[in-house]
């Protein structure tokens, strides 16, 4: 009986300990759904998030979030529960982690000002938007990502005050100019902002293929466009004396502070992005179709017979049609004669495919994100040559490794594939010879006897393999010319951040850029352009190769100190000390190759000369140290001081240094929620700002730089 009895009160305990053991494994689950205060409408890629468990969690497209906490954490306490959306005031409220699950919803009002709004402001300095005495813009991810721009310059045009973008081409991977408040400098130089992605700088240069001006020749990317604009958390824009007094003389022209997105404790989580867009010519010109080819020195209605009856460069002009022949009002079009539109020939509907799958998710003391990202775009131009590839890569993940030490890290890797086409001002442009051509003469055949046709030179034998047409074909430039840039890119950087007491901490940033830009221009027999280079006939077009690399490496380190201070309830702030070393090489090295000996490959090994080779290294080093200081009385009145002293190699060998002051002040009259606020006004801020800004000039400058 003993031992029956023993039996079942074990068993009976084990009844009772299980479900206890059981019940104790049990996550608590917090959700909701946000929505908008006017009409309710549900508010996406909202950030809900419980600070002190570092837990969070996005709201999804119908407005809800799931925060799923482990069961060690829940102890019955109270928690703050907030919610956090660009565009909308933030807001919190108290929750209780009691039961199994917790619901609270949020309605969030909207915030144009985004006042309460925490911004970057460079170098790891944060602030709130009230209490910044300069301008800043912001650009949150959703509009980055609407606009379908898969080069991220263009996807902030339009997105912010006073930003400028302009746009080269409409072709695939075309260079992209910003400029923040237009030209301020007289420089020789872009005039472009500094990038900074996740605090550390990157490269945002264009290289042209063998240093081609830009009026001739193919176009060329800038390598903002390496960057997958689905990555991207938000942007913070610096224009003017707010850039340079925490970047120097680099921040010049100002600065575009890019943050990407990062993972939160909880569940794992998977998003799989894709988009497709097609894309086309809105409006050509009107071309005539009424008059063929006629003589500028004639009465316009003789028509200019020419059949090719020798091929060799003396008796180019008994083959061919000279300038002077090659006017557009000559005698009417015979009647039943096909005529073609060169208006819109050139072009066909373009695609887009991009797709980027990531996954997020942590835990209690570690975070983590990737993303995997494939781009396709073929170009609006006809012929295979006009695309886009671009393959990312990106990992970032942050660990809590004690209650004062946050340590992180960030690292992408991109291929990008690029081809273009001849589109600009030369003699092997595509709209050149295109809106040139008479109407009745069909570009479509290109080709005759394996050599290129053109209305210029309509009737080629094989002997005319090495003479130029004057104007070539669109097509035959569309289909045989190539140029290409193959880039490979990796840029990443470690960060920590230190608590050394509740009012001194320390962040460090270390981050590195590196690409290596591989660029072809090979232009094939015939083609004009390579008509009477490097001395030989003005008639013969051997064909060409322009082959060559540009490699930039940047290293930089950013080392701040920010200790917290209260002088008494209405007098607070903070004082910062950081340092940055920044180290940039640039290396370029081309080679001009011509007369090539079969029509491929294109490469200098299948050339008959070459000219001397372009080779250039440049090394640039920066030495910053700036202070700032901040205080804010009332919560009403905030100023702000900073000075940043620069050190650089690119300066005069007499005048290494120079200083770079900022000071603002911001007032904010009327606040909302406040006992003085009113309804017919519930916010006025005054701001006022004082600057001094420069631009670094670049290395080894031998000639006037005013040119």
């Amino acid at each position: 009986m003993d031992k029956q009895l023993s039996r079942a009160l074990l068993m009976a305990a084990v009844g009772v300990a299980v479900p206890a053991v059981m019940q104790a494994q049990i996550a608590a689950t917090v959700s909701g759904r946000v929505t908008t205060s006017d009409g309710g409408q549900p508010i996406v890629a909202a950030s809900v998030f419980i600070s002190s468990l570092n837990l969070g969690a996005t709201t999804r497209e119908d407005g809800t979030f799931t925060i799923a906490v482990p069961a060690a954490r829940v102890t019955g306490q109270t928690v703050t529960l907030s919610v956090r959306r660009v565009g909308y005031r933030s807001t919190s409220a108290q929750i209780a982690l009691r039961g199994a699950t917790v619901r609270q919803d949020f309605v969030l009002t909207g915030n144009a000002l985004q006042l309460g709004a925490v911004v970057v402001t460079g170098a790891g300095t944060l602030s709130t938007t009230e209490r910044l005495g300069t301008a800043r813009a912001t650009v949150d991810s959703t509009l980055i990502v609407r606009s379908n721009e898969v080069n991220l310059s263009n996807a902030l045009g339009g997105k912010a005050p006073g930003v400028f973008v302009q746009s080269s081409s409409g072709e695939p991977g075309a260079s992209v100019q910003i400029r923040l408040r237009g030209i301020t400098s007289l420089q020789s130089s872009d005039g472009q902002p500094l990038i900074v992605v996740d605090g550390s700088p990157i490269d945002n240069s264009t290289n042209f293929v063998g240093g081609a001006a830009s009026n001739g020749g193919p176009i060329a990317s800038n390598r903002l466009a390496d960057i997958n604009p689905n990555d991207i958390e938000n942007v913070e824009i610096l224009k003017g004396a707010a850039a340079s007094a925490i970047y120097g003389s680099r921040g010049g022209q100002g600065a575009i502070l890019i943050t990407t997105r990062k993972g939160r404790a909880g569940a794992t989580r998977y998003a799989l992005r894709s988009n497709s867009t097609f894309d086309g010519v809105s409006r050509t010109p009107d071309l005539q179709r009424e008059f063929t080819l006629g003589n500028l020195g004639s009465d316009g209605v003789t028509p200019v017979g020419v059949t090719c009856k020798s091929s060799t460069a003396a008796n180019l002009q008994n083959c061919a049609v000279g300038f002077g022949n090659a006017a557009s009002w000559g005698p009417a079009i015979a009647a039943g004669t096909p005529t073609y539109d060169h208006a819109s020939e050139m072009f066909t509907t373009g695609h887009q495919y991009d797709n980027t799958l990531s996954v997020s998710g942590g835990g209690d003391r570690a975070s983590f994100y990737g993303s995997g990202g494939a781009l396709d775009q073929r170009g609006i131009i006809t012929g295979p040559n006009n695309y886009l590839r671009r393959y990312t890569g990106r990992v970032n993940g942050t660990l809590n490794a004690s209650s004062r030490l946050t340590v992180g890290g960030n690292f992408s890797i991109i291929q990008t594939n690029t081809g273009f086409v001849q589109s600009r001002n030369s003699v092997s442009s595509l709209l050149l010879g295109a809106w040139r051509t008479p109407a009745d003469f069909n570009n479509e055949q290109y080709l005759q006897n394996g050599v290129q046709r053109s209305y210029r030179f309509p009737n080629p034998t094989p002997a005319s393999a090495e003479i130029t047409r004057g104007y070539d074909n669109p097509f035959f430039t569309a289909n045989e010319a190539s140029s290409t840039a193959d880039v490979g890119r990796a840029i990443g950087n470690i960060n920590a951040a230190y608590i050394f007491t509740s009012w001194l901490r320390a962040n460090y940033v270390l981050g590195a850029d590196y690409s290596n830009n591989e660029n072809l221009d090979g232009l094939p027999w015939t083609s004009s352009t390579t008509a009477g280079i490097g001395g030989v006939s003005a008639f013969v077009a051997p064909g060409s190769v322009t082959r060559g690399y540009q490699k930039n490496f940047q290293l930089d380190q950013n080392v701040t100190l920010t200790g917290d201070y209260t002088l008494s309830q209405v007098w607070h702030g903070n004082v910062t000390l950081g340092q940055n070393l920044n180290q940039r090489v640039y290396r370029t090295e081309s080679a001009f190759c011509q007369v090539l000996l079969q029509p491929e490959p294109y490469n200098c090994n299948n050339t008959a000369t070459q000219l001397p080779p372009a080779d250039f290294r440049s090394v640039i080093n920066v030495d910053g140290y700036f202070l700032q200081g901040t205080a804010d009385l009332y919560n009403q009145l905030y100023l702000t001081a900073t000075i940043r002293n620069d050190g650089a190699s690119s300066f005069g060998a007499n005048n290494r240094r120079a200083w770079f002051p900022k000071a603002s002040v911001a007032w904010t009259a009327i606040q909302p929620d406040r006992a003085f606020s009113s309804q017919a006004l519930s916010t006025l801020k005054l701001r006022a700002a004082y600057g001094q800004t420069g631009t670094q000039p670049q290395p080894y400058l031998v000639f006037p730089g005013y040119s």
